[in-house]
């Protein structure tokens, strides 16, 4: 039984002495990341919906939902508030830009129907901390909430 243990031993302990010894002069392992580092992160390329209709904040326990309405031509898609690049022009405003993505196909010449689309956003306290308004961006107009 003890010639067992020891054999045990001394092949982990042989195997533990050649992991170390194969690392020994090793190079770092290599990255994933590009030469040169990772290009910029693309800023988003949809469309601001033509016009915002209504705008709500609704309250939640650990922050607001805020919602926003507007028309588009059917086929749009790809909907959501986003928030501008960058960091905030004014410190106690959030400005949510209501984007949109074209349709793949183009729409019938001529006059055509409208739908109305929503999108909504989570807001938390803490990025609510010192805001004292919220403003949702279209092309042609805004519509806002003070706190």
């Amino acid at each position: 039984m003890t010639r067992i243990l020891t054999t045990r031993r001394a092949t982990l302990l042989s195997l533990a002495v050649l992991g170390l010894a194969g690392a020994c002069g090793r190079e770092p392992p290599k990255t994933l990341e590009p030469e040169g580092g990772y290009p910029p992160l693309v800023s988003d390329d949809r469309q601001l919906i033509g016009a915002v209709d209504s705008m709500t904040v609704e309250p939640t326990p650990g922050g607001v939902i805020v919602t926003a309405t507007g028309r588009v031509i059917p086929g749009y898609w790809d909907i959501a508030l986003a928030a501008p690049a960058g960091p905030r022009a004014v410190p106690d405003e959030i400005r949510l830009e209501f984007r949109v993505r074209p349709p793949l196909t183009p729409p019938p010449a001529g006059s055509s129907p409208t739908q109305q689309v929503s999108a909504a956003r989570f807001i938390s306290n803490p990025e609510l901390a010192g805001v004292r308004m919220i403003i949702v961006e279209g092309a042609t107009n805004n519509r806002s909430s003070r706190r």
